[in-house]
């Protein structure tokens, strides 16, 4: 593609050099540059420029004027150029298929997944992108983020339509809205699941995180928001007196999507003149949550799923691992201090023992949520047991104390085990009949982070190891 087509969304103050150069490839990592690539120069760091130009690079993309000899363009904001021409080096993917967004602190996931699974019972293609990494008919590929780079993102949904995929789902984080990762996109339907405390070590501020959050509205033709969370409903009603296009789903109160969680496990949702019943993964509030904006997001897309729908397990989410055993054994991603807090009440309201938790908080990450997450595990926990969730470069001990700081408003029933393999196997054996064991923070991951290397590691795995050694010795 000649550069002067990819650069045709772009607004541009500044041209030197020709514009009638093939372009091969697109990217913001300099060491990634080959002949014919197009460098986006979104770095502080000038060498970046000349390296790029090494490896073959025949533009550079720059907020200010360069020395090189080729060609460079200067935009006004190199992120959302960047973006920009990744949409248009991709064929606008997003007006071959229908492209559906979920965005909010919790539940993006699972209502991502929700979204892929009700489409797949209506045989209707559709791809997902997100923590899991990118679906695309039946094929998963691992990312390692919420939602990739702009090139990762446009390439994958070209790659979508390219398949005959009718519709795709992204989640879409913080970071990506902040740093225009998905900039150019057109949504048909956004969901804004809630908003609580998460990224401040990025956000700095409880404020900017919700203002980040609320600007994917301006993306989506259609958007949704659960006016149960106080955040989010203050958003739409802002949104409701500018825009049309706006929905409100609730469990709690009346709303354009109205969902009451009934006997067995039943989601009832009311629609207009429509019902449809639902069960969700769990049946935990939450997951009544994640599947009404699941069916939600579906029902404003233009389909019309069936009268009764039963969404499956989605992986690392309230997942029972354990089967057959006396006992029970969940693994959740729950990272923050309200999705803990949701876990913990609703595992607490279905079991009969003792409730056992395992967890802790990601070094050189918001230190402010550590005592919160601690108080929140003394009060509903029996027994909490600290060990370590990626702690990067930071002391394993120090964060286990801010946590315990938290525990001990509450309860001094805490046990630390700071080797997370060892923690898994010490709940697994303590656990009596009746007992529940909730392994918090790592879900789907199969990773720890310790200093700047990932180490092998599944909860999952851990729990069935630890599980059959328990059985053997029976």
């Amino acid at each position: 593609m000649l550069l002067n087509r990819v650069l045709t969304k772009v607004k541009v103050i500044a041209v030197y050099g020709s514009t009638d150069i093939e372009i091969t490839t697109l990217t913001n990592d300099s060491r990634e540059c080959v002949v014919g690539s197009i460098y986006a120069h979104t770095s502080q760091n000038p060498e970046y420029i000349t390296d790029a130009v090494k490896n073959g690079a025949v533009c550079i993309v720059s907020e200010y004027p360069t020395n090189i000899s080729g060609c460079s363009v200067i935009v006004d904001d190199v992120r959302k150029a960047y973006a920009l021409m990744a949409h248009s080096f991709y064929g606008a993917p997003d007006e071959r298929l229908k492209l559906l967004g979920v965005t909010g602190t919790n539940g993006k996931t699972s209502v991502a997944e929700h979204v892929s699974a009700i489409f797949g019972i209506m045989n209707v293609s559709c791809g997902r992108i997100g923590t899991l990494g990118i679906r695309d008919n039946g094929k998963n590929v691992k990312t390692g983020y919420t939602t990739p780079g702009a090139v990762r993102f446009y390439s994958a949904l070209n790659e979508m339509a390219c398949n005959g995929v009718q519709y795709a789902v992204t989640e879409v984080s913080s970071h990506a809205l902040a740093l225009n990762r998905i900039y150019g996109a057109d949504f048909k339907v956004g969901v804004l699941t809630n908003i609580t405390p998460e990224h401040l070590d990025y956000h700095k501020t409880i404020e900017e995180y919700a203002r980040v959050k609320a600007s994917f509205s301006k993306m989506c033709e259609h958007f949704i928001v659960n006016t149960d969370d106080k955040i989010c409903n203050e958003i739409y009603r802002d949104l409701r007196g500018k825009r049309d296009n706006i929905y409100s789903l609730s469990l709690k109160s009346e709303a354009d999507f109205k969902g009451e969680l009934q006997a067995h496990g039943i989601l009832h949702v009311k629609f207009r003149e429509k019902e449809f019943n639902v069960r969700p993964s769990s049946g935990a509030e939450f997951s009544g949550y994640n599947a009404l904006c699941a069916l939600a997001a579906v029902i404003i897309s233009g389909i019309t799923p069936p009268s009764f729908l039963e969404l499956p397990q989605v992986q690392g989410r309230m997942e029972l691992v354990s089967k057959g055993t006396p006992y029970n054994v969940y693994i959740d991603y729950a990272h923050t201090e309200d999705s803990m807090s949701n876990v913990l009440r609703d595992v607490r309201k279905i079991t009969g023992g003792r409730l056992i938790t395992v967890f802790s908080c990601g070094g050189e990450r918001d230190t402010s949520k550590r005592r919160p997450m601690g108080r929140i595990c003394g009060k509903y926990s029996d027994i909490s047991i600290i060990t370590t969730d990626n702690p990067r470069g930071e002391n394993e001990l120090n964060i286990a104390a801010e946590i315990i700081s938290g525990i001990e408003e509450r309860c001094d029933k805490y046990k630390v085990i700071i080797d997370r393999g060892r923690a898994i196997e010490y709940a697994v054996n303590i656990a009596k009949d009746g007992d529940a064991v909730l392994i918090l923070g790592k879900g789907h991951e199969e990773y720890q982070i310790i200093n700047s290397l990932r180490f092998p590691f599944s909860d999952r795995n851990t729990v069935l190891k630890s599980i059959e050694k328990r059985n053997q010795r029976a």
